[in-house]
């Protein structure tokens, strides 16, 4: 039926995509609600802060969604919500934008820490990589802005 009143070429794959985009780039996920995905008319206008604690979510006592800001905000102040602990990668793929640069303390690299078969030691480092609860031979790090994670530097003493 929607097909026969809708216009010629409505359906495109270029309007799909169109439509898919900007459907996906504002839907709201209410933890409340078992993360329940929610279209939830202006309160796409928030914009995300790296800086800010404030979410969105479903409130029961009121039955309605809600933002939960994390400061008190005077008239005609830009008002964030934060989309969620993401990286900038997912930033631009799930919202169409990028936060400032160094300023997403999300974004994240991985290092990877790998022993050489060819070691002398090679089994006995295997070994004590999995006394400390490492797979064997190998063990992966995400770096990010922030710092470095606390048993990076134990696991490259291996290397």
């Amino acid at each position: 039926l929607l097909m026969e009143v809708a216009p010629a070429g409505a359906f495109s794959e270029a309007n799909l995509r169109w439509a898919f985009s900007v459907l996906f780039s504002r839907l709201v996920r209410l933890t409340s609600m078992d993360d329940t995905l929610a279209l939830v008319p202006f309160l796409d206008f928030a914009n995300h802060s790296c800086d800010c604690e404030s979410f969105i979510d479903f409130d029961a006592s009121r039955q309605a969604v809600v933002l939960r800001a994390d400061r008190a905000y005077a008239p005609l102040d830009q008002v964030f919500a934060s989309y969620g602990p993401k990286s900038s990668a997912e930033m631009l793929l799930t919202y169409g934008f990028v936060p400032a640069l160094g300023s997403n303390p999300f974004d994240s690299v991985t290092v990877e820490i790998r022993l050489s078969k060819e070691d002398p030691l090679f089994e006995a480092k295997v070994a004590a990589m999995a006394a400390h609860g490492h797979e064997a031979g190998s063990v992966k790090f995400p770096v990010r802005m922030g710092g470095v994670p606390s048993g990076l530097l134990p696991a490259a003493a291996f290397a």
